[in-house]
């Protein structure tokens, strides 16, 4: 993990856009990766693991919207950001919940406020994906316990078998709440970073 670098995906139908989005973060340690159109968009992500996806809504044949909505499907745990100008607020505003859309700008952008929605977007990516791997052992354990209740009714133990059964029980039920009270502190933590750290989603 400590080689590990956020990929960015750009998608625009107009290339002067895609170059200065390039130029905005080529700097930075990430990996750019440009699309000119949702479909284009959309074949990139079946090809490449991205992190976050920034993507204009005003485009012919698929909108930044709909383009970020089918996202969903072939990159699950990406980040979605959406540019608009001021006309297509309405539209897009429509359409947020639909694409689980983390953020709208405004364009022209400002870089400064750019970069930092990258940074939440990037807070919020890390901390999901920790959560969703806690998420992960807790249904493996839920699984040992179901799979250990079964074992239990079929068999027939002896008293000091039926309470060593009882005790594996006990202490694996206090793992799973302990992993669900780290699953609630990652998301405090995340909500610290947003508003404290990095400031408040606007």
């Amino acid at each position: 993990m400590t080689n590990y670098q956020y990929t960015l995906l750009f998608v625009d139908d107009e290339k002067s856009i895609l170059n200065s989005l390039h130029r905005t973060f080529r700097n930075d340690d990430y990996k750019i990766l440009l699309a000119n159109s949702g479909p284009e968009g959309l074949q990139v992500l079946k090809e490449h693991d991205v992190s976050i996806i920034i993507s204009d809504q005003r485009m012919p044949g698929m909108t930044g919207a709909q383009f970020l909505a089918q996202s969903k499907f072939e990159a699950p745990h990406a980040i979605r950001i959406l540019l608009t100008g001021y006309s297509d607020i309405e539209d897009a505003m429509q359409s947020i919940n639909e694409g689980q859309i983390f953020r709208y700008l405004n364009k022209p952008w400002d870089d400064i406020d750019l970069k930092h929605a990258v940074l939440q977007a990037l807070v919020f990516h890390d901390l999901s994906r920790r959560n969703e791997a806690i998420a992960d052992d807790l249904k493996n354990q839920n699984q040992n316990l179901r799979n250990q209740l079964t074992n239990l009714k079929v068999a027939t133990p002896t008293a000091n078998d039926s309470t060593e059964a009882l005790h594996r029980l006990e202490t694996e039920n206090a793992q799973l709440r302990k992993a669900l009270s780290q699953r609630d502190e990652l998301l405090r933590t995340w909500q610290k970073h947003l508003d404290q750290v990095l400031g408040p989603i606007t």
